[in-house]
């Protein structure tokens, strides 16, 4: 798992509460967030989905992605990849970048719809343009993998290099191992383990075993017969 994220205290807490129960669409939104993900609160599933409807009823475009999110994955609700991408695409309608990422994911896996590596590659351009480090990371790996678009490593590690900016752990661990392997770029131990570095820092644990692991085989000479797992 990569990423950290701050944890609101109880004073923020009550006060979005009070603001929500107004009907402040943007309070109803972040008080859902905090019951999603346990932020300064028990996490609440029940709660969660309560809030979302309430944004979305006010039309908030981010909370058509969020409540979309809980359809898609089964939480709190049973698992509904029809409602979910309904809501996705409302959402993307109203410019929701999450909207416009989540339909990418499907696209990508065929969860919910025919599996479009096409479609895919355009929904996460579509979030990523917006500036969203996952969809930027996302379209990044298109372009490592050449799934939808053509293989172009300069364009991965661009897309990298912004979500890594944004401080997206596996956007910091894809671009150490493209200098690890000389994927697109010379090949570079140092700057490797330098990004591996920055991405176990930021909570990602598959970077801290990279790491470990390139260090490892640095060390005891072994290198050649080392082959780090792909990044994703």
């Amino acid at each position: 798992m990569c990423g950290k994220t701050a944890v609101m205290n109880e004073g923020e807490i009550l006060m979005l509460r009070q603001q929500a129960e107004r009907g402040n669409a943007e309070a109803q939104f972040k008080l859902g967030q905090a019951y999603d993900q346990g932020d300064g609160i028990a996490k609440n599933d029940s709660e969660a989905l309560k809030w979302y409807r309430k944004a979305v009823s006010q039309g908030l475009p981010q909370a058509f992605g969020a409540l979309g999110v809980m359809y898609r994955y089964g939480s709190g609700v049973p698992k509904n990849n029809d409602q979910a991408l309904r809501l996705f695409r409302r959402g993307t309608s109203y410019g929701d970048a999450v909207s416009m990422n989540e339909i990418g994911f499907m696209y990508h896996s065929g969860d919910g719809v025919n599996q479009d590596y096409a479609e895919a590659a355009k929904f996460f351009r579509m979030a990523a343009e917006k500036g969203l480090s996952s969809a930027e990371y996302n379209l990044g790996v298109m372009y490592l993998r050449g799934q939808g678009v053509k293989q172009d490593f300069l364009e991965a590690r661009k897309w990298f290099i912004r979500s890594a900016d944004q401080n997206y752990a596996y956007a910091w661990n894809d671009l150490a191992y493209m200098y690890e392997k000389g994927v697109g770029v010379p090949r570079d131990f140092s700057i490797a383990m330098d990004y591996y570095q920055k991405a176990s820092d930021l909570g990602c644990r598959m970077a801290a075993g990279n790491l470990m692991f390139l260090r490892m085989a640095l060390k005891t000479g072994h290198y050649d017969t080392y082959s780090p797992p792909f990044p994703y």
